[in-house]
């Protein structure tokens, strides 16, 4: 930094001689006292004079789950804990803007040989090893970020809770806190609650407002059928599926909305949902938003859309399950304008897919269509291995039309080759139970893709497909060929970049 008085370039260039030969920097507080007293110019920065302010942490009083026997942090020399929600290593907090240090211990055995924080960006730096400690730098700013954090090459698998993965979440501090007490206020402090299923209907009107603290874990299954009046649904704790018992009727669902909408669900963690995470039918005007979304179980679908859903807003979410990530069901009308937008998805398993595109449960009959207007934009996909390929319309799919389907600007970090014997993983795997000549629209564009991924098959007439500035491995989607397409029955497939 260069303590400069307004002065002719003369006297410029002496300052600089000056400032550089002076034997020691001053404290940042002289500096300041120092330009106030004596109209002192301060022109720039250095890290040997001033260092931004670290963020503020926040601890949460820990939810009822083990702490973990693979991790220690600290995140700014303040001891975060990490929790063992049921077969994930996690560790939650809130920040000021700032830079966050962060310092992982592995406790696992050994020391560590290879580290990753995903995903990565330019927030994130200084990236150090030392024996089993890993180091690293994330300049927060006010929105949500969500990790991934790998040690040893680790991957999260199926009903294993020891493999050495970690996912971090940090939030902004948290703000409209409602009163425990208030009017229309369901409120779950810290500590168990085990509720069973929370059904709300014209009968039993849903709270306006429903919070879970920080330390709180809910166990229940929730459903709300038409209900329309606005609720929100937020706070820092978990919840939890109460129906782990695959003959309870509730063990289909976790969260679910029947002919709702003006319900917006912030900040929680949800944990264990037994099956189907969140599914909405026949709803509308649904946010999701900073949702942490933590399940192993088979047959967790992430979000399920049925019936003439629209208007569906998921935003800065994290999801990790073991089956399809997002479900669009056709219906007459169509599902339209619902976005996915600013999230983190990674897979646990081979099993299901990212996108699914089915017909009208439950005998996927060919009528209504996939609406218009569906689009999947800016989500980091940490790793996929798809039950047959990344986005899927097969068997379930009876061709109906599919008005306006766009991926733009997806981020895949890892394509894992399916295991075994399985079959190819596909980008795209488009081979309808019926091949008609409807009109079915899909637009990728703005994704660059890693390796791992076998090409793609489109079968049938009607498929409207449009690569506009895809890659692969480098290199860029410009024909069938460089594509890795194969293709029968006359579909429309286009390029441009």
């Amino acid at each position: 930094m260069l303590l400069l008085r307004p002065c002719s370039l003369l006297a410029l260039l002496g300052a600089f001689v000056v400032a550089h030969a002076l034997p020691a920097p001053l404290p940042a507080d002289d500096l300041e006292t120092l330009a106030a007293a004596e109209n002192v110019l301060i022109l720039s920065s250095s890290p040997l004079l001033r260092k931004a302010a670290s963020a503020a942490i926040t601890t949460y009083p820990d939810a009822p789950f083990p702490l973990s026997t693979l991790f220690s942090l600290t995140a700014n020399d303040i001891p975060v804990s990490v929790l063992n929600v049921p077969s994930f290593n996690l560790s939650t907090f809130s920040a000021t803007p700032g830079p966050i240090t962060f310092n992982l211990k592995y406790l696992g055995g050994g020391d560590i040989t290879a580290a990753s924080a995903l995903p990565s960006g330019a927030d994130l730096s200084d990236y150090g090893v030392s024996g089993n400690v890993f180091t690293f730098t994330l300049e927060f700013g006010t929105s949500p970020r969500k990790l991934e954090v790998r040690i040893n090459k680790g991957v999260t698998v199926i009903g294993n809770p020891s493999v050495p993965v970690l996912y971090i979440t940090v939030d902004p501090p948290e703000t409209n806190i409602p009163d425990p007490n208030g009017a229309g206020v369901l409120y779950f402090g810290p500590g168990v609650h085990n509720m069973a299923q929370l059904s709300y209907d014209q009968t039993h009107p849903a709270p306006s407002q429903i919070y879970v603290a920080p330390g709180a874990l809910v166990n229940a299954a929730w459903l709300f059928s038409f209900i329309n009046t606005p609720v929100t649904f937020s706070g820092r704790g978990f919840l939890r599926n109460a129906f782990q018992d695959t003959t309870s009727p509730s063990f289909q669902g976790f969260f679910i909305t029947r002919n709702s909408s003006n319900i917006s669900v912030r900040d929680l963690h949800m944990v264990e949902a037994g099956m189907h995470v969140l599914q909405f039918s026949k709803s509308h005007d649904i946010t999701i938003d900073n949702a942490k979304i933590l399940q192993y179980q088979k047959n967790t679908d992430g979000f399920g859309l049925l019936g003439t859903t629209y208007n569906l807003l998921v935003n800065n979410c994290l999801l990790v399950n073991s089956d399809n990530q997002i479900v669009i069901s056709a219906s007459a009308p169509g599902p339209y304008n619902n976005l996915w937008k600013n999230s983190v998805f990674s897979k646990l398993s081979s099993g299901g897919n990212f996108l699914y595109l089915q017909g009208t449960p439950p005998f996927n009959t060919p009528v209504g269509s996939i609406g218009a207007n569906n689009v999947v934009s800016n989500i980091d996909v940490l790793r996929i291995s798809g039950e047959i390929g990344f986005v899927v319309a097969s068997s379930l799919f009876p061709g109906i039309p599919i008005d306006g389907l766009t991926l733009d600007g997806l981020t895949v970090w890892n394509a894992q080759p399916r295991p075994g014997s399985a079959g190819p993983n596909r980008l795209l795997y488009l081979q309808p139970l019926l091949q008609t000549s409807a009109s079915k629209n899909i637009v990728l564009q703005h994704m660059a893709l890693p390796s791992g991924f076998n090409g793609s098959e489109i079968a049938g007439p009607g498929w409207n497909i449009n690569f506009n500035n895809v890659s692969m491995s480098g290199i860029n989607f410009n024909s069938d060929v460089a594509a890795q397409l194969i293709k029968s029955g006359s579909p429309n497939v286009a390029y441009s970049s």
